[in-house]
């Protein structure tokens, strides 16, 4: 769960060119929804540039930097580093299991996805079960293997 800023005084001395309060209340709005749909598994979520275009629609004056900066004072969002690896075909298969939220028959349930990939050419193979455990990971190794 996103940590909401409430203290929008620090926000309006950097963007006092508009109601800063309404602006950051719609963001937030933003914010929430994408929140939402992220905890149903659903990918359909907004963008900055979705946001900044809501906002646009919406008759604020403001710019797309100005709504980047703000999502990123709401929610504190730190710069991530990566290592690029360089590998040859067929040397590193990687596994990890994710969580996959489906609605069936108007029912959402919730599956665990087993995930081989390797890392050189891009190739996935992926099952789904119900839990994650050492005979799902093996059924799941076994069957990648055949292919």
């Amino acid at each position: 769960m996103l940590e909401w800023e409430d203290d929008v005084l620090d926000i309006k001395e950097h963007y006092p060119l508009f109601n800063c309060e309404e602006v950051i209340n719609r963001i937030k709005f933003y914010l929430r929804e994408n929140e939402q749909k992220r905890y149903l598994g659903q990918a359909k979520q907004q963008k900055r540039k979705s946001i900044y275009n809501s906002l646009k629609e919406e008759g604020y004056d403001i710019g797309y930097t100005s709504v980047c900066q703000a999502i990123n004072k709401i929610i504190n969002k730190h710069k991530e580093a990566y290592i690029k690896a360089q590998y040859q075909l067929g040397d590193v298969c990687e596994f990890d299991w994710g969580e996959v939220k489906l609605f069936i028959k108007g029912e959402l349930k919730t599956f665990q996805m087993a995930v081989f990939t390797s890392a050189k050419g891009n190739y996935r193979f992926s099952k789904l079960f119900p839990k994650q455990d050492t005979s799902c990971f093996q059924e799941h190794m076994h069957h990648s293997l055949k292919i």
